[in-house]
């Protein structure tokens, strides 16, 4: 198996090195950039398994960045930034970002999302399968959705989402269940935010009427089903 590229831009040289560190040995290539638009370069010049950009930084800030990746690619992109709060992680994950994590972080845990990530991207090139509910369709082999004819485009992150509520009708799934399962981790402190950020944004993209949700229903005080009676 080839060793992953990762992928890190920050305009800070100390949360480079603190980057650097973390990932030292732990079986990761990484390749360091100062701006965005340094990292997109890097990115379009050679096969990279995952993006991790910070959120400010000159010539073209992490939204940018992440958004250019996103009009042509489902590359995993990871925001590692000290802007935390719930409209910073919404444009975020507006932008295509598949995971958020706010500074200052703990090496381990960055550690953990990283190969969290890379695992659902093996997992997702190794479906094969079709689910469906209602009109919505998924092929996990071509990763194509479908809202009857109509082709839903969603991030690596939603991908696994709605996978995950498709292949579990009926069943109501706590947040905790999606973070362990979907993100690959434990939910941590502030995690709700997240869970709720990418359930308004995969709702946004595959529901005639987000705020009535047809499809991913929220339970009272219990999480997530994915719909009844259709």
């Amino acid at each position: 198996m080839d060793t992953p590229v990762v992928v890190f831009a920050d305009d800070d040289r100390v949360t480079r090195l603190m980057v650097e560190g973390a990932l030292r040995n732990n079986g990761l290539e990484l390749v360091l950039a100062c701006t965005g638009l340094e990292a997109l370069v890097i990115w379009r010049e050679r096969t990279v398994d995952l993006v991790i950009l910070d959120v400010d930084m000159p010539e073209m800030n992490g939204i940018e960045a992440c958004r250019a990746i996103r009009l042509v690619s489902n590359t995993p992109v990871m925001m590692l930034t000290a802007a935390g709060s719930e409209d910073d992680i919404v444009a975020g994950f507006d932008a295509g970002a598949d995971d958020y994590l706010v500074k200052p972080f703990k090496r381990a845990e960055l550690v953990a999302r990283i190969k969290a990530i890379l695992n659902r991207a093996r997992r997702l090139a190794d479906g094969s399968d079709r689910l469906a509910y209602g009109n919505l369709v998924m092929l996990v082999s071509s990763q194509v959705v479908k809202r009857g004819d109509e082709v839903v485009h969603l991030s690596e992150l939603e991908f696994q989402l709605l996978r995950y509520f498709l292949q579990r009708v009926g069943m109501v799934i706590s947040k905790e269940d999606l973070f362990l399962n979907v993100w690959g981790y434990q939910l941590p402190v502030g995690g709700l935010n997240l869970v709720e950020v990418a359930i308004r944004r995969l709702r946004s993209k595959i529901e005639a009427d987000p705020e009535n949700p047809v499809f991913i229903q929220s339970v009272r005080g219990q999480g997530y089903r994915m719909g009844s009676g259709i």
